[in-house]
């Protein structure tokens, strides 16, 4: 029986296939997101800002190390290792001219006036 036959047009069809399709990628990523280990923000060893941030930079990037549940922003472990292994690479900030100056006339001691 084809589409036209049921009183469809082709493209009453078509749309109710790609709504069909849409729902059926929901539902894939949900079970997804239920079948694997996640992290939350609340309980990422980055802290909630630093989850979040890492969150949207792989979500904008597609990334499926990344998922959304509610109002938890999920990463997957190796994605949180990932993003501390990178924090702690960071180069520590250099000291300039002028803390050198502060902290030789005593302006400034162990980081506090």
């Amino acid at each position: 029986m084809s589409p036209l036959s049921g009183g469809l047009s082709l493209e009453e069809y078509i749309a109710l296939t790609e709504a069909h399709l849409e729902n059926l990628r929901e539902l894939a990523g949900r079970r997804r997101v239920e079948q694997r280990a996640w992290v939350s923000q609340r309980h990422s060893e980055m802290g909630n800002r630093r989850h979040i941030r890492e969150w949207r930079r792989l979500a904008a990037a597609g990334d499926p190390r990344a998922a959304k549940r509610g109002r938890d922003y999920l990463l997957a472990p190796e994605a949180v290792t990932e993003a501390l292994t990178a924090m702690a690479k960071r180069t520590p900030k250099v000291e300039g001219a002028a803390d050198r100056l502060r902290a030789q006339l005593g302006l400034v001691a162990g980081g506090k006036r």
